[in-house]
């Protein structure tokens, strides 16, 4: 296939297919139709394991299915794995690419991790996430040390893999000071010490028998963990499904983590990236507390987003070499900062952005694109183009002609 002139020529083609822009869809294919163009490619194989989660939300999530229905309409073939099958690397034989949008919960995220980079290590395929992606994923430990590593701006933080060491720190430390186990979703695991006292009580935790979900001074059910267990007590009483969360959480020991608290934000600003698109929303803290992440309470107005913290996200996500990216950015004396990143989130909060922003230079320039995208469908879009590779572009026009 050569393109010379904006002219196409197929030689001898196998069977092929058009990829298209999935997102356009019917608000914002006419503000866009002048300014895309098509690929063709040869027809794909992509295997694709399935994921259904309960989200911490309450609503219901699966990115595979749509993955289905969009290869269906581009004219792509999907194969179901089985990721937990002893023929599993087998299943992919013949196949261009693989995807699995694995969640939280340690079932599904050590595998997940754990399959990514063997496939890229030993057969050499694409996948989504890739392992660069999703190394660091539910891994508060790793993020510290990529972000660090990486010159991100942080919050000032500290890991202490020794007992003296820790307790060398909170004899000196100022409080308050944020206190976070490795493993947690929507601020659980998350804890604001206000003392030395509240400190020492963990690091004996950490440093003896360990634990895998942090003790709460109060019983609370508004609190996400507790509202949760509750709940999966009573959906095992009637036989239902239970949400699985914080099932088989591995016992955390053997290291500390304290992060400086940032004071008077009253939210965060939540950056996904994907691609070249970020989507951002601010998300306002919990009544009476400090953490905003999943508070559910979310302002989805783009003129309240500052552009830095779009800027911020595309330049992190870049520096890192992840296909997509979450951020959640703080204010810290006039200066933002990365508080926690991840490649996982509820798609729904993403989906109801009324637009995203696009990053169109390696200059750095960005411009606001209208009207709302399903993630799910810009991850499956950005996944045909890598596996395309070099696609011959192809003006719309002429295939109109």
């Amino acid at each position: 296939m050569t393109n010379s002139q904006n002219k196409v020529t197929l030689r001898d083609p196998p069977e092929l297919v058009l990829l298209y822009p999935l997102s356009l869809d019917r608000k914002s294919a006419s503000l866009r139709q002048n300014s895309f163009a098509l690929y063709v490619m040869r027809k794909l194989r992509i295997a694709i394991q399935a994921d259904d989660s309960d989200l911490m939300s309450g609503k219901r999530q699966s990115f595979s299915e749509r993955w289905q229905e969009l290869a269906a309409i581009a004219g792509h073939e999907t194969v179901s794995v089985d990721a937990y099958s002893e023929d599993f690397f087998d299943s992919l034989s013949g196949c261009d690419g693989f995807m699995w949008y694995f969640p939280n919960a340690p079932f599904y995220s050590d595998l997940g991790k754990r399959l990514m980079l063997a496939i890229h290590q030993g057969m050499k395929l694409p996948t989504f996430p890739s392992w660069r992606t999703c190394w660091f994923f539910e891994d508060k430990h790793a993020q510290h040390y990529l972000l660090k590593s990486a010159g991100v701006p942080t919050p000032s933080a500290w890991v202490f893999w020794g007992r003296s060491d820790a307790e060398a720190f909170i004899k000196e430390a100022t409080y308050p000071l944020v206190f976070k186990l490795s493993f947690g979703i929507a601020s659980a695991n998350v804890r604001l010490l206000n003392n030395r006292k509240e400190a020492r009580y963990l690091i004996d935790r950490l440093f003896g028998d360990g634990m895998s979900i942090l003790p709460m001074k109060s019983i609370r059910p508004l609190f996400p963990e507790v509202s949760d267990r509750l709940s999966n007590t009573a959906r095992s009483l009637l036989g239902k499904r239970v949400k699985d969360h914080f099932a088989d959480a591995p016992i955390q020991r053997g290291c500390a983590l304290f992060q400086e608290f940032v004071p008077d934000n009253h939210f965060d600003v939540r950056v996904t990236i994907i691609g070249n698109r970020a989507f951002a929303f601010r998300r306002m803290n919990r009544p009476g507390d400090f953490r905003a992440s999943g508070s559910g309470s979310i302002d989805w107005d783009p003129s309240r987003i500052d552009l830095e913290a779009v800027e911020l996200g595309f330049d992190v996500a870049r520096k890192v070499d992840s296909q997509v990216l979450t951020l959640d950015i703080l204010k810290r004396q006039q200066r933002l900062v990365v508080v926690e990143i991840s490649y996982y989130y509820e798609a729904w909060a993403v989906h109801r952005c009324p637009g995203h922003w696009r990053w169109v230079s390696s200059a750095g320039d960005i411009e606001w694109v209208d009207g709302e995208m399903r993630p799910d469908d810009a991850i499956f879009e950005d996944f045909l183009g890598l596996l395309a590779g070099d696609p011959c572009l192809v003006d719309s026009s002429e295939l109109k002609a």
